[in-house]
C-alpha cells in the first residue's frame, strides 16, 4: 500500500488521503471494494475523505499506478 498525492508533501495543506493498493487476488468489482474501504476509513478517521486506486492481479499497469509507486510513500 502506498500513500501518494498531497499528503506526502508537508508544504501542501489539507486535501484527501490518496492510497494505492495492490492485491494478488482478483477483485470482481474494484469500485465496490474501494467504496467499502473508503466508507470504513471515513468513519474511523472522523470524516476524512479517502480515495483509493486498487490494482488486482488482472489489472494492467496504468501510468497513475506507476506514479503512485514512484512518488508515494510505502506504508
Amino acid at each position: 500500500m502506498y500513500l501518494f498525492g498531497s499528503r506526502t508533501d508537508d508544504s501542501k495543506k489539507g486535501g484527501d488521503i490518496d492510497l494505492f493498493i495492490q492485491t494478488p487476488k482478483h477483485l470482481s468489482n474494484k469500485i465496490e471494494a474501494g467504496c467499502r474501504l473508503s466508507a470504513r476509513l471515513y468513519i474511523k478517521l472522523g470524516g476524512r475523505k479517502v480515495d483509493f486506486l486498487i490494482k488486482d492481479r488482472y489489472s494492467s499497469i496504468e501510468s497513475i499506478y506507476q506514479q503512485a509507486i514512484d512518488y508515494g510513500v510505502a506504508l
